[in-house]
């Protein structure tokens, strides 16, 4: 079954995308930091600073991507 051009995902297929998406990026960001973290040797409060915007940033970024996946109520709309 195709979904209508009007209709949306379903929350759980945008939510589920969204997370899949913000895991690869994170992933990616954390092999950086790693590399990073054992180059630069930064102090512990900025390490923990560091997890905890990696944290957060990922979050942010699967709800960016959930919200793209939706659309908008009013896009139909003229």
């Amino acid at each position: 079954m195709v979904p209508k051009e009007n209709e949306s995902l379903s929350p759980e297929i945008r939510w589920g995308v969204g997370c899949l998406v913000a895991f690869a990026a994170i992933i990616g960001t954390l092999v950086l930091v790693f590399l990073i973290s054992f180059a630069l040797e930064p102090p512990t409060w900025v390490q923990v600073i560091i997890g905890m915007s990696l944290a957060v940033g990922g979050a942010i970024f699967a709800w960016l991507v959930a919200s793209a996946l939706g659309g908008h109520k009013d896009r139909g709309r003229v």
